[in-house]
């Protein structure tokens, strides 16, 4: 005599759900991972935007200062100091560097000719200062932001010689 298992038709509702649960934490996972991926994707995407803005406006303010013959106190309405910095170039033009409104303006002065516009600094956050070392042939444009998460601020500083490279 032999005896014959009972042949199944199919699943069982324990089953059934047991799949259903584990598909629907796999499904979790994923998303969870994808979701975390887009979020540092656009992290690395808005740093990168910021670097590479800085970095074009720290070769323009390079150039500026390395081909400037000196920076004076005053210049028609402006005034030197943290917000403003003047430079003067060759052949009597002027260009004027100034903080308005949370923006970096860049005005060109020849004669009685002006023409302006706005700098991107990367971020909206970023504050700019000018400054000046002792002998005033060097100088910085400081780009801070404020304290983020970590509670410590960012700053990148570029420092420029007047008249260029001194040595």
């Amino acid at each position: 005599m032999t005896v014959r298992p009972a042949r199944r038709s199919g699943f069982t509702l324990l089953e059934m759900a047991i799949v259903l649960v584990a598909l629907g934490l796999v499904l979790l996972l994923v998303s969870a991972t994808l979701l975390g991926s887009l979020r540092a994707q656009r992290l690395t995407a808005r740093v990168s935007h910021r670097l590479i803005t800085q970095g074009e406006l720290a070769d323009r303010f390079r150039a500026d200062v390395a081909g400037a013959t000196a920076a004076p106190e005053s210049l028609r309405e402006w005034a030197a100091g943290p917000a403003c910095l003047i430079l003067a170039m060759p052949g009597g033009k002027h260009v004027v560097y100034r903080r308005h409104d949370d923006e970096l303006e860049r005005t060109e002065v020849a004669g009685k000719a002006r023409s302006s516009r706005t700098l991107p600094l990367g971020d909206d956050r970023v504050a700019p200062e000018f400054a000046r070392s002792a002998d005033g042939r060097v100088l910085s444009l400081r780009l801070a932001e404020p304290p983020g998460r970590g509670g410590a601020n960012r700053v990148v500083e570029v420092a420029a010689a007047l008249g260029g490279d001194l040595r």
